[in-house]
């Protein structure tokens, strides 16, 4: 949960589309066992900015161990990997 990561340009990307929204959900599934306390604040940081663009219903962070990602993924319409590394 860093920078390089991408998610503000995810941000931004979605206050184009807001507008147009109907039933659209981005939710941010990370796993909790190797956060540090600076990658904690940057997605306290990433949750306030989507409170600034208007976009706190259609996007939120949530913490899930490794097990539960693949049944995410399997739930999941679309993946977006803004990432800038990898």
């Amino acid at each position: 949960m860093t920078l390089y990561k991408g998610l503000h340009f995810l941000l931004q990307s979605l206050q184009e589309i807001k507008d147009n929204k109907e039933n659209l959900f981005f939710l941010v599934a990370t796993p909790s066992s190797r956060y540090r306390e600076e990658e904690i604040l940057f997605a306290k940081d990433l949750i306030e900015t989507a409170k600034n663009f208007e976009l706190d219903n259609m996007f939120s962070i949530s913490f899930y161990d490794f097990v539960s990602m693949p049944f995410l993924y399997n739930a999941s319409d679309l993946l977006i990997i803004p990432s800038m590394t990898e």
